[in-house]
């Protein structure tokens, strides 16, 4: 926004999917399997009233305001924490969410001075940080 750059920031859209409250209590602590070059991996999460989200996916896509969920995001998805928990299906979904996270094009940090005289960048922060 200030002209600071000197980097690129490509978008990588993540998938999750809220299912059904009926699920409440199978998983009672987050399934956090081993991360991916690309992600940290595609979770079970139990919310805070018991229900359970799953996801995300991290697919690298040009349109920075695209957040759209996606048939392979869900089969991705739903493959993966079948593994995990088999009683868990697309069926159960009751809710789509998707949002995108800022990346750098060598998947780094960015923290420091910026060409521009006066501007710190912080750029391509992502999860967990």
């Amino acid at each position: 926004m200030a002209g600071a750059g000197g980097f690129r920031i490509r978008p990588r859209r993540g998938e999750e999917y809220l299912l059904d409250k009926r699920l409440k209590g199978m998983v009672r602590h987050i399934i956090f399997p081993c991360p991916t070059p690309q992600s940290k991996g595609i979770l079970v999460i139990p919310t805070y009233d018991g229900t359970l989200m799953v996801g995300p996916t991290a697919a690298f896509i040009e349109d920075k305001d695209e957040r759209t969920t996606s048939a392979a995001g869900s089969d991705e998805i739903f493959a993966a924490v079948r593994r995990f928990v088999p009683g868990i299906s697309e069926r159960d979904c009751i809710a789509e969410f998707a949002g995108l996270r800022a990346v750098t094009d060598d998947e780094d940090f960015i923290i420091g001075p910026s060409a521009q005289k006066g501007f710190i960048n912080c750029a391509g922060i992502q999860s967990p940080a």
